[in-house]
């Protein structure tokens, strides 16, 4: 991330110097201390979608460590592990499931994007993979096709779940030679990892503290989760950022995180208590679409639309698959994707005006 100006947040590269052809050497000299713990500043930014807008989510290497060890200890990730991923890593999940398990195991990362099944089992043979970070919704399809037998290699998988509200409702896992890990996301908020027991059923989150490994006698906290009085879930912890970001977005009206003083932070998504220690998701944030990886605010995607063609309308249809598809309907509906288009809309948005002559895409 990078910016003009000589009062840049922290971590923000400058860019004053790029432009004075008097400065040969614009990066900062190495070794300059830095105040307070190092590994309390910020590592890495990324982008949430909320009701509100999009708003930057600034993490210290702290905090991106408090989340991959949340994946890595729950989960097992052995030494010298051999990960094939399918996350993209620009968010939270893609991270603390992809790459930070790559670098505390000192083992091999391999990505495999855009999913096609016969790379994908290719890629699996060539790379001997034992460990798979894969979308929750797809786990149980694959085996069922056969792509994760024993003979396959693979003795860990990571289930990423973009769409919590879904994983109560997943399948038994009964293939016992691989074990089966769920990821909860909760946008780029936080995440909670949970090692599947014998009889194949996802572990409930926890009401209260939750550590890493659960019920072990040396586990570390890695979050605290609570049911606020609107019925959805708030979380804080180590993973959890304790500032918006920038500092003034706030002051100055802009979206942000919404931090309590207390440290904890509202996700939106909906629950029900379920038994006396136990939170099942029973719904995504209000006003928000998935859509795979993405998530778009129904209302801004609703101006947009409206931006391009006043007639045109979109609706957000549930899907087995992708979490929701996007429809559009437009009188015209070629002129309305070259609008969309122009505008730097989403393909996935684009695309919901198609001619219904043409195949859906996934």
């Amino acid at each position: 991330v990078c910016g003009f100006g000589a009062k840049l947040a922290d971590g923000v590269i400058p860019l004053n110097d790029l432009v004075d052809i008097e400065t040969l050497d614009p990066v900062p000299q190495p070794g300059r201390e830095r105040q307070l713990n190092p590994a309390g500043h910020i590592a890495v930014i990324t982008w949430d979608v909320t009701a509100d807008g999009l708003i930057a989510v600034a993490r210290s290497h702290l905090e991106l460590l408090s989340a991959a060890v949340a994946v890595v200890v729950e989960s097992k990730v052995q030494q010298d592990a051999v990960i094939l991923t399918t996350v993209a890593a620009t968010s939270l999940a893609g991270m603390a499931a992809g790459i930070m398990p790559w670098l505390l195991s000192g083992g091999t990362l391999a990505f495999h994007e855009p999913f096609s099944p016969e790379l994908f089992s290719q890629q699996l043979k060539n790379d001997r993979c034992d460990t798979l970070v894969l979308p929750g919704i797809v786990v149980a399809r694959l085996a069922e096709a056969g792509m994760l037998t024993a003979q396959s290699g693979v003795k860990n998988v990571l289930a990423v779940w973009r769409t919590p509200e879904r994983l109560a409702g997943s399948p038994p896992w009964r293939d016992a030679w691989i074990a089966m890990n769920d990821i909860t996301v909760f946008g780029e908020t936080a995440l909670v990892a949970g090692r599947r027991g014998e009889d194949g059923k996802p572990s409930p989150l926890p009401l209260g503290p939750v550590t890493a490994p659960r019920g072990g006698s040396n586990a570390v906290q890695i979050a605290e989760i609570a049911r606020t009085d609107a019925g959805t879930v708030a979380i804080r912890g180590p993973m959890v950022p304790r500032y918006p970001f920038p500092a003034e977005a706030e002051r100055m009206g802009q979206p942000a995180m919404r931090i309590a003083p207390d440290g904890m932070v509202n996700t939106g998504y909906t629950c029900r208590v379920d038994g006396p220690n136990a939170l099942v998701i029973t719904g995504p944030p209000a006003g928000l679409v998935s859509v795979g990886g993405y998530r778009f605010g129904l209302r801004g995607l609703q101006e947009l639309v409206t931006g391009a063609d006043p007639n045109g309308t979109l609706a957000a249809l549930p899907d087995t698959l992708t979490g929701h598809r996007l429809a559009g309907h437009s009188a015209d509906r070629a002129a309305i994707r070259h609008a969309l288009a122009a505008t730097g809309a989403n393909p996935l948005v684009v695309r919901a005006f198609r001619d219904r002559a043409q195949p859906d895409a996934a």
